[in-house]
């Protein structure tokens, strides 16, 4: 089969990225002939190329600015392409690859993957006219005539249908996965167990409303504790300066930027607990990658993990305010059994529900079924 993933493919694109990354590999060692069609986005890294899969990186315009991934291009390519292309696999809404595939009728070929792109905390903001642009232009009657919609969790579901008014007959579940044999969980000796790890975009659905003052609590407890904060900003970096020159935390937090490669990983295998305050999350891979380094963990109950993680008692799952955070990170800093516990439930979470080829494979049964002519 022919398959193309169609998205901003950059590290500031975060999990998606990741998830197209391992998914086009074990495509692509089947035996697929995959592609990557992204358009060029100013500031962004290009996330790594998997071996055996093909890179289209298409130059942006002046209305890609306000439509993610337009580009004439693009839409000249996929047109000309389309009938040599058994599957069109978009990734996020609110973006011209949808507006592109619906214009040109290729609804049979689509498959979209949602990865939290409908859940309500989304439309706030400056936001929410574009997507009611959008929702009533063509979006809702594009994902009732496409193939399959994809979500990670069951959250999603109800996102989905919440935003449709109903819970349409393509829509499949299949969660995230990673590489059961890239678990590393380092040593707990070697964890700095008061240095907290943030990593992301430094985005407003992050929590970062919940995070800074959890933490200015837990240091009011824990003087001793540090918070490192490592992603590219996106829009609230501001509003963090701000907080910790006016609360006095200079000396408890570490602002880095976006870290990748080695330097990422010995935040990893270093950090003591790992923290994830978000108000809106899919399948997180930065949750997926704490488990797999053997990061404690204190994560808001917002993502498509929670639940497996509250199952497996994996993580601490706290109740999204301030108190209930800062609560669930001074219990794993002061009970040492506690942090010895949860990087070994999580190790069982990844080896019974999150193996990578496992969740590949499912996906692949899928594709093949639905879409090979």
């Amino acid at each position: 089969m022919t398959i193309c993933h169609i998205l901003t493919y950059s590290y500031e694109n975060g999990g998606t990225a990741k998830f197209v990354y391992d998914l086009a590999s074990y495509q692509a060692a089947q035996g697929d002939t995959v592609k990557i069609l992204s358009t060029e986005t100013l500031g962004h890294t290009p996330y790594p190329v998997p071996e055996g899969v093909e890179m289209l990186s298409f130059k942006p315009e002046t209305l890609t600015k306000v439509l993610p991934l337009y580009s004439s291009d693009l839409h000249k390519y996929v047109k000309q392409e389309s009938e040599n292309i058994d599957a069109f696999h978009l990734h996020c809404l609110w973006n011209y690859g949808e507006l592109m595939t619906d214009k040109l009728a290729l609804h049979d070929k689509t498959i979209v993957t949602i990865h939290g792109s409908l859940h309500s905390y989304t439309f706030g903001g400056l936001t929410y006219y574009k997507r009611l642009l959008f929702t009533n232009w063509f979006q809702k009657s594009f994902l009732k005539k496409i193939k399959t919609i994809h979500v990670n969790h069951a959250g999603e579901v109800r996102d989905v249908k919440d935003y449709l008014g109903f819970q349409p007959e393509q829509l499949v579940v299949i969660p995230n996965g990673t590489e059961i044999n890239e678990i590393k969980q380092a040593p707990i000796e070697n964890r700095k167990r008061n240095e907290l790890l943030y990593i992301g975009r430094l985005h407003h659905k992050k929590g970062f409303d919940i995070l800074m003052p959890a933490f200015k609590k837990v240091v009011e407890k824990r003087p001793d504790a540090k918070l490192i904060i490592a992603g590219p900003d996106g829009g609230m970096l501001d509003f963090i300066e701000k907080f910790i020159a006016e609360n006095n935390l200079k000396n408890n937090v570490e602002i880095l930027g976006t870290v990748v490669g080695e330097a990422k990983v010995k935040l990893f295998e270093t950090s003591g607990i790992f923290v994830l305050p978000t108000h809106s999350e899919g399948f997180s891979l930065a949750v997926l990658e704490t488990l797999m380094y053997g990061l404690p963990a204190v994560v808001s109950d917002q993502t498509g993990l929670s639940p497996l993680l509250e199952n497996y008692n994996a993580a601490i799952v706290p109740a999204l305010n301030p108190d209930a955070f800062a609560e669930g990170i001074l219990s794993v800093l002061n009970d040492s059994k506690l942090y010895e516990q949860l990087p070994q439930n999580g190790k069982r979470l990844l080896e019974e529900k999150l193996e990578k080829n496992k969740v590949c494979g499912e996906f692949n049964r899928l594709i093949y079924n639905r879409y090979r002519h």
